[in-house]
């Protein structure tokens, strides 16, 4: 454990560098080391000073998944019902037997719509739970260099500039330039769906294109990935939703489950339906 160092002077955080303006892991993965930890203005063995970091957190935020307000079971289930008209026509279908009496048909037609659409409603739960499973591969927490002290801490707290050290079973908790390795191999199944662990590095990547590949930022370990084998040091260059997995998990919940063929043409007999029936009895 290094020795802090009281008296080391911190330099400030740069007003000109906004959250919106730093640089991409591909870019980040072009430079050296030295430069990296210039332009965050940071440094391996003393890390950021509290303060700093507390500045840092108001500009960059949280190293959070941010994720939209969760809906209750009872809401989601009533808007998948009300939201299609072939069921609310059952429904009305339903409560005119009611009226004129015929209750073995009301509880049957009752019946057969809860079954399909709680059939419907369980698929789409089972696909945003998938997209919960992803939140859990970031780790809640991380061992920091902060005023020339290593400590555990949570991941939340990690701004950009932080001097974070993992070793063998870590999971990463940002997207980090790893300024350190020692016979590295990091498991990205979960970010690329490659199966092999990939050797990483501290040194400098050439520039073979425009932008990077994963696979090709060597020196870069991605938040969510698994040390699968050695140790290393790196410093954050990305947090919480800015980071690759943030980008992943916010396009996933963009993404509305695609209805199946079925549904659309029962949506589109629903409407044609209705508009008959109000017709006969207009």
């Amino acid at each position: 454990m290094p020795v802090p160092l009281k008296d080391h002077t911190y330099p400030p955080l740069k007003p000109e560098l906004p959250r919106g303006q730093l640089k991409s892991t591909s870019e980040y993965a072009l430079e050296d080391v030295q430069t990296v930890l210039e332009a965050l203005c940071t440094d391996t063995t003393t890390g950021l000073h509290a303060s700093n970091a507390m500045q840092r957190q108001g500009s960059y935020g949280r190293n959070v998944l941010e994720s939209a307000e969760e809906e209750s079971l009872i809401v989601k289930f009533v808007k998948s019902i009300v939201t299609n008209s072939m069921v609310m026509l059952l429904f009305g279908s339903a409560g005119v037997s009611v009226l004129v009496g015929n209750w073995d048909d009301a509880f049957s037609i009752t019946l057969a719509i809860l079954i399909v659409s709680t059939v419907g409603f369980v698929q789409e739960y089972r696909s945003e739970k998938s997209l919960e499973a992803l939140t859990s591969l970031v780790p809640n927490f991380c061992h920091v260099v902060r005023d020339g002290e290593l400590s555990k801490m949570l991941a939340d707290h990690l701004v950009p500039g932080d001097i974070v050290k993992f070793a063998t079973g870590d999971r990463i908790p940002a997207d980090v330039r790893i300024t350190s390795a020692n016979h590295l191999e990091m498991d990205e199944s979960a970010l690329t769906g490659e199966s092999e662990p990939l050797t990483k590095t501290f040194e400098r990547m050439p520039a073979v294109a425009a932008e990077l590949t994963f696979s090709e930022r060597r020196n870069i370990a991605f938040m969510g990935t698994l040390v699968r084998h050695g140790h290393g040091v790196g410093v954050v260059v990305r947090t919480g939703s800015g980071t690759e997995f943030g980008k992943i998990h916010a396009m996933m919940q963009d993404i509305e489950v695609p209805r199946t063929p079925l549904q659309k043409d029962m949506d589109k007999l629903g409407q044609q339906l209705s508009v008959a029936s109000f017709a006969v009895i207009g």
